[in-house]
Parts: structure tokens; C-alpha cells; sequence
């Protein structure tokens, strides 16, 4: 079977990582699988980029026409001077299904999608609610609730993907124009986006699918703790708490865990092994021993940290289904995280700890408890392993979409 993934990148990026490696397992399977992408990081033959990637003039033009232009106008996503590069792609014009991933990044325009879809079927799993909203990834973080309706001001101009000028209202009319000319079935990775879709004036035309997310658990994978972390220089004995930090990411709730530390009751002040682009000194409080790796490229090195660690921290304020949860869980990792989109659905009272929406406090207690009981994670971590093992691996998730696909072809 012939299909093509278009989405924002190949490799960078928790959405692009989650459609590179089903691309990969389906070329494993004997599929023809190709990847159209805005930016391309891999030398993946198999990977085309489209736009950046094409010299110097389409670069000049993504950053000052399409980029600024669209972001100072309000008109997002709308300018897209080469949207048409994609219908005349040989790789979308000999393809079988045609599956969507993320599609906002400046490099895609949805009104190619009644088109699009004339060419074969057409599947968009959903990484984020964006193709709900007016032009923002998770307004639920600002209490925005626009885009249920479609009228009203916008709270949040700056918010991912953002805009100078408040045209919510006619970005959100102009999505539903375009939907009532296409068909695509839709994706959720988890339970919860398959619940926002059928509520979203939008999507709740189009077919609906929960496809759980999926990881190679080979990857992140148990292993030895105290190799671990001799390979990053903390001491064998210590107790170690992994937090990913990310600059202008206030949705990932870094400063409630930054406020959680001031809560803790427990006497050993346990490592904090940050990961990310975001350094947390002179931000965390001064008596809690730091390592900060940066930003980590390598699937290998980050398995490392889950398995140096005794429980992960990623207090979101809105998401999908965070790979970094998954990975930790996959890795053995207790995980304490607010209760929140579909992190419930694998954060829990048998995996790790799952605290009040925008409590720092229970985060706090949350991370008392872990650390304060080797049995009770030692449980939990059995607990996580085989919840990935059972429910969220990549060849029971590319299983379903190959399902999905040779249902839509027929």
C-alpha cells in the first residue's frame, strides 16, 4: 500500500517524532510509505521537505511573506504561496491514503483539503486541538471557549500558532467552509481527543477514531539504574526527580513544579535532572542539587535519564497525550502529573500519581509519596511497563492504522 504522511517535520518535535516512527514501521512491514514535511532534520530518503528545505528564495518567502505576513495580517495559514506543491506532488498523486499529522508550522494550507482528498482518502490523526479552533493549539489554558462557537474575542493572540490581529471569528468561518467541502476521517490519540472532535462544531461531521498512541518500547526500556547514573556523574544513592523544561512553553506548567519544590516535606533534597532547553538555576530553589542536560537529540540518552531517575514530573496544563509520559512509563518511571486531557488515561493511582489541575501542593505531595516509598515504586514502575507493553506499543498503533487504511482504500 502507497501512503504519504504530510505533516510539520520528520523528527523534531513530539508530533513529528510520533508520525516518523509509524512511517518507519510501515516501510518495516513492506509498505511504500513516503513523507511530505515542511522542514526536514533527517537524511531519510524516503523524507521530501517541500518548502524550507528548496533554497534560499522559498526560505526568504516562508519567513517574511508567509511567516510574518500571515501572522501580522491574521490571515494564518490563508497566503501559502506553493500550497499547491502538495496536489502536484508524485508522491500524493500515486498514493493510496493520504494521513494528515500536524499541519500548522507555516507550511500548509487547509484550503487544499477538498482537493486533497478528490486524490485518495484522507486520515488527520490530532496531536492538538488546532484544527478545532480559531488559530490556537489549547485555549483551555486561557479558558477560551471560542472555538465551540466561533464568536468572540480572542483571549490569547500570543498563544501558538499567534496572531497581531484578532480575526478568530473569520479564521474559525473559514475552517468550516473548507470542512463542509472535504472528507477526512479523524484520529485521536487518545480518548479525550476523540471526546473534544465529536464536541467541536468542526469535526463532529467526520468519523472519529481512537487510535492510542504508540512508543518502541525497545527503546525506552528498563535498565540499570546505577549505570545510569554514573553515566551522567549522580551519585548511586541519591534520589532523583526528572523534569523536561522548555523555554516559552508556559503550558507544560514548569513553574507549578518550581513551586511544588518549595512544598516538599521530605528531608533528602532528591536531584533534579532537568532536560530541555531551560535552565532552571537560579529558579529552583538554591538547595536542591541540579543537572541539566539540555536539549537531548538522542532517543538513547533520554532513556538513560527516564532510568536514572526515580519518578518523572510533567505537570501540563493542556495536552493530548505527552510522549514524554509514555516514554517514562515505558522506561519504568512513576510519573506525577496534573489531571489533565488524555494524561489520565495512563497517569494513575497504579502508574504514579495524579494531582489537582493547578495544584502545586499536590504536586508536591505527589512527589513526597514516590520518593518516600521504594516498594510502592517499585510497583508502580512494574505497573507502567506493562501497561505500555499491553496498550501503547508502535506495532499495535501502525496495526490499527494499517486497518484504518485498507478500510479507506477499499
Amino acid at each position: 500500500m502507497k501512503i504519504v504522511h504530510i505533516g510539520t517535520a520528520d523528527t523534531n518535535g513530539g508530533a513529528a517524532q510520533a508520525s516518523y516512527v509509524v512511517h518507519k514501521r510501515l516501510l518495516e512491514l513492506g509498505h511504500d510509505s513516503r513523507m511530505l514535511v515542511g522542514y526536514k532534520y533527517s537524511n531519510d530518503p524516503e523524507v521530501e521537505g517541500v518548502w524550507y528545505n528548496r533554497g534560499i528564495v522559498r526560505r526568504g518567502l516562508h519567513h517574511f511573506l508567509v511567516g510574518k505576513l500571515e501572522e501580522y495580517t491574521g490571515l494564518q495559514y490563508l497566503i501559502q504561496p506553493f500550497k499547491k506543491l502538495f496536489l502536484n506532488h508524485p508522491f500524493v498523486k500515486n498514493a493510496d491514503v493520504i494521513h494528515l499529522h500536524n499541519l500548522h508550522g507555516n507550511f500548509f494550507s487547509l484550503k487544499i483539503l477538498p482537493e486533497l482528498g478528490k486524490i485518495a482518502p484522507l486520515i488527520w490523526t490530532l496531536y492538538d486541538i488546532w484544527p478545532m479552533t480559531c488559530h490556537c493549539t489549547y485555549p483551555g489554558v486561557y479558558g477560551c471557549e471560542v472555538w465551540k462557537t466561533g464568536k468572540g474575542k480572542c483571549p490569547a493572540l500570543f498563544d501558538y500558532p499567534p496572531i497581531k490581529r484578532d480575526t478568530a471569528e473569520y479564521l474559525w468561518k473559514k475552517k468550516k467552509e473548507i470542512y463542509e467541502k472535504s472528507h477526512i476521517d479523524m484520529v485521536g490519540p487518545s480518548k479525550w481527543m476523540c471526546e473534544m472532535a465529536k464536541e467541536s462544531p468542526l469535526l463532529n461531521k467526520f468519523p472519529i477514531h481512537n487510535i492510542a498512541q504508540g512508543i518502541d518500547e525497545k527503546v525506552f526500556a528498563p535498565g540499570n539504574k546505577v549505570a545510569a547514573r554514573r553515566e551522567l556523574g549522580i551519585p548511586d544513592d541519591a534520589l532523583v526527580v526528572m523534569v523536561t523544561a522548555l523555554k516559552n512553553a508556559p503550558r507544560k506548567g514548569l513553574d507549578y513544579f518550581i513551586e511544588a519544590l518549595r512544598h516538599l516535606k521530605t528531608k533528602e533534597r532528591p536531584w533534579i535532572l532537568v532536560v530541555g532547553n531551560q535552565s532552571l538555576k537560579g529558579i529552583a530553589p538554591s538547595d536542591f542539587p541540579l543537572l541539566e542536560t539540555g536539549y537531548v537529540k538522542s532517543d538513547k540518552l533520554l532513556n538513560t535519564c527516564y532510568v536514572a531517575s526515580d519518578i518523572f514530573v510533567l505537570p501540563t496544563l493542556a495536552d493530548n497525550l505527552p510522549l514524554t509520559i509514555l516514554d517514562a512509563l515505558s522506561a519504568g518511571i512513576p510519573t506525577v502529573a496534573f489531571d489533565v486531557g488524555g494524561v489520565s488515561e495512563v497517569v494513575n493511582s497504579e502508574t504514579g500519581y495524579l494531582a489537582k489541575y493547578k495544584n502545586a501542593k499536590d504536586i508536591a505531595a505527589g512527589i513526597d509519596l514516590l520518593l518516600g516509598d521504594a516498594k510502592l515504586r517499585e510497583k508502580m514502575s512494574k505497573n507502567a511497563r506493562e501497561m505500555i507493553l499491553s496498550k501503547y506499543t508502535i506495532e499495535r498503533q501502525t496495526d490499527d492504522y494499517v486497518k484504518l487504511y485498507e478500510k479507506l482504500k477499499k
